[in-house]
């Protein structure tokens, strides 16, 4: 998509944002939404330029810049699935008793999110949460009315009694086979079944003591 500005009106669009024009690519890393964009050509095999060879890559936790190969990984192309946890900080402190635990899940190349996790004991059991993008309405990825290029809402309400950590992943189903990719920050797990599932980072739940008389 091609777009001048959020409201249609030229002289309101922002050059940080891309005036005078920019590419609008779903489902896609914003790296590929060219911002100022000056001409586009069709061209027969992939771009050499820095930002789709040296830049916007995937490597193992080994790799460095002293022995990084960038031509042994493809550009990035297709947003990697996200899960964030919304309603917790990374540090949370609260009384024992039920908490609800929501957030946000997205998968690239307008693939639904298939299911989200939660786990209160730092990844030792799981269930799963509730999907919604419109309230009351539960989702169902391969569902009409389900939009595969949004925010995917989910929630679970637990009960903690003792410090812990508070983990979600997201699972999608992809259609993309023998993907090996590993993130440097967030691991990228696909199993036997071309399932990618995306662990958030943990947060820390300090439930407060009760005082006793």
């Amino acid at each position: 998509m091609k777009v001048v500005d959020k409201q249609g009106f030229v002289d309101d669009c922002a050059r940080d944002h891309g005036y005078p024009l920019r590419v609008v690519v779903p489902g896609v890393i914003g790296a590929r939404s060219v911002k100022w964009l000056e001409e586009i050509n069709i061209i027969a095999e992939e771009c050499q330029g820095f930002f789709m060879q040296k830049d916007y890559k995937m490597f193992p936790p080994s790799v460095n810049w002293d022995n990084i190969d960038w031509s042994t990984r493809r550009p990035q192309m297709d947003f990697p699935v996200q899960c964030v946890i919304c309603s917790l900080e990374d540090v949370s402190t609260m009384k024992p008793g039920k908490v609800k635990i929501s957030g946000y899940a997205a998968a690239g190349g307008g693939r639904g999110i298939e299911r989200v996790d939660v786990s209160i004991d730092g990844g030792k059991t799981w269930m799963e949460a509730s999907r919604f993008q419109k309230s009351g309405v539960p989702y169902i990825s391969e569902h009409a009315s389900s939009d595969k290029w949004a925010w995917v809402f989910f929630e679970v309400t637990v009960d903690i009694c003792h410090s812990t950590e508070i983990i979600a992943k997201a699972t999608q189903l992809s259609e993309l086979e023998g993907m090996e990719d590993w993130a440097l920050e967030v691991s990228h797990l696909v199993d036997d079944e071309n399932v990618v599932i995306n662990y958030t980072p943990e947060r820390l739940v300090e439930v407060e003591k009760l005082e006793v008389d």
